[in-house]
């Protein structure tokens, strides 16, 4: 997000990020810059274009205040297809569904209201009301209770007393809403009518995060490349602290002798401020380099940084804090010694066949992480408890079956050497491989339980034969 904010700094002089713990919003204020571009309108199409040229999805809204411009932008998502052709004026809202990242902008001029919902035969950027001094009444009362961004438990609380609508949220008197529900509520309604300010928070600037040194006697003392590696880690950290983040990519590139250069990388579990661990990291990714030459140059970057957690210390350095910090050394230097794709995790894929269903990544650093939203990650994974096994054997092992008639229940299935007799089973759930794969193979899956307990995954092909694919354990 911080990327795409300095990317739309050519748009307005004023971009911020959405007030939320993960903004997926940008906010630009727009105030008087529509002679420089034509129009409005003309701006708001070069921010979508912008983004559409970079792979996003925009939904994108111009509105008098921020509140409004951030309702409209979300909102058009599941509107009506002419709906989505009325836009308000003097700021707007873009969202973005790419897999990517979540993204979403607004853009706010602050000026006089002069709202009205009109339909264009294109599409639109605005909401006008030309017969009163305020955003259109309709338009507001009919907008989602979510497009106040309330936090959740107060949407819980509001979805449970019926009240669904902006409209149903502003025939309650203000006494008696904030006596139920804080001042929440309230102030999220003031800030979409503009009856309270929101002023439009810039966004930090991103800085370089890169540091060099040149040697005038190039070195391959170990000890040498240390020190500067250690000082240049070390300004590194300086930079960062402020942000209150900490480093969880080092990029290190080496310049040998002769012009030849190496490059390595080290990731983090979690990030660090600590210069000293950093370079023995680094350290350990050096030594598996072979370099052609003595170093003349080191260049250091951090690619990827990630916010601090700060804890309470603990007296006796034998609780749950002092095994975390252990696990995460570990897992640093396990990655260091064996690559990041030495030390890896499973996380869920969205796939039906079940050697595709999980996709390993690295537990270090953010790169080959899984980019799509958390809520669409938790989606890919949908089975109850106890419906998947926690083993599946690759490759699935043939058995052999008996059943007391051709395609009835089983009585007892042998695995290598070992005679399994069936208790009970449930099945078959039809599960096929994906026709763009190659040739479609259709597989009858039952959940089998022995009489000794044990529950086991087995399918059978079309063709007949029976294969043994995970265990429940």
């Amino acid at each position: 997000m911080q990327r795409l904010a300095q990317a739309c700094e050519r748009y307005s002089p004023l971009v911020g990020l959405e007030e939320a713990p993960q903004p997926e919003s940008l906010l630009l204020d727009v105030t008087g810059l529509e002679h420089i571009f034509g129009s409005e309108e003309s701006l708001a199409r070069q921010v979508q274009q912008e983004l559409e040229g970079q792979g996003y999805e925009v939904r994108l809204a111009v509105a008098d205040t921020v509140g409004l411009a951030w309702a409209w932008a979300h909102r058009t998502h599941h509107a009506p297809r002419d709906a989505q052709k009325a836009l308000p004026r003097q700021a707007s809202g873009i969202k973005d569904n790419a897999p990517t990242l979540p993204h979403s902008q607004a853009l706010q001029q602050p000026c006089q209201v002069r709202a009205h919902l009109h339909h264009a035969e294109r599409d639109g950027y605005f909401v006008r009301d030309a017969e009163s001094n305020g955003i259109t009444r309709s338009v507001i009362d009919a907008l989602p209770i979510a497009a106040l961004r309330l936090s959740d438990p107060v949407l819980d609380l509001l979805g449970q007393l019926g009240i669904m609508t902006v409209g149903q949220l502003k025939q309650i008197a203000r006494g008696s809403l904030a006596a139920r529900l804080g001042n929440e509520p309230l102030r999220r309604l003031d800030q979409l009518t503009g009856a309270a300010a929101e002023p439009i928070v810039p966004h930090q600037p991103l800085t370089a995060l890169i540091v060099s040194w040149s040697l005038e006697f190039p070195t391959s003392r170990r000890e040498a490349i240390t020190q500067i590696l250690l000082r240049l880690v070390e300004r590194l950290v300086e930079q960062v602290v402020p942000t209150d983040q900490g480093i969880v990519e080092l990029n290190c590139r080496l310049q040998c002798e002769g012009g030849q250069t190496r490059e390595f990388f080290t990731g983090l579990f979690r990030p660090s401020i600590d210069a000293k661990y950093l370079v023995d990291l680094l350290m350990l990714r050096l030594d598996q380099t072979a370099l052609p030459g003595p170093i003349a140059h080191l260049c250091v970057s951090v690619p990827a940084t990630a916010p601090l957690v700060w804890r309470q210390q603990e007296l006796f350095a034998t609780g749950s804090l002092a095994a975390e910090r252990q696990l995460s050394l570990l897992i640093n230097r396990l990655s260091g010694r064996l690559g990041a794709g030495g030390v890896v995790r499973a996380v869920p894929h969205a796939s039906h066949q079940p050697e595709r269903s999980f996709r390993y990544v690295p537990l270090t650093g953010t790169r080959d992480k899984p980019k799509r939203p958390a809520a669409k990650r938790a989606a890919a994974f949908t089975a109850q408890p106890g419906q998947l096994p926690l083993a599946l054997y690759a490759p699935p092992r043939p058995i052999e079956v008996m059943s007391v008639v051709p395609d009835g229940p089983l009585v007892w299935f042998r695995d290598r050497a070992a005679q399994h007799r069936v208790a009970r089973q449930w099945g078959p759930e039809r599960i096929a491989t994906g026709w763009w794969r190659g040739r479609s193979i259709e597989r009858d899956y039952y959940r089998i339980e022995t009489e000794s307990g044990t529950r086991f995954w087995i399918f059978r092909l079309t063709d007949g034969n029976w294969f043994l694919h995970g265990e429940f354990v």
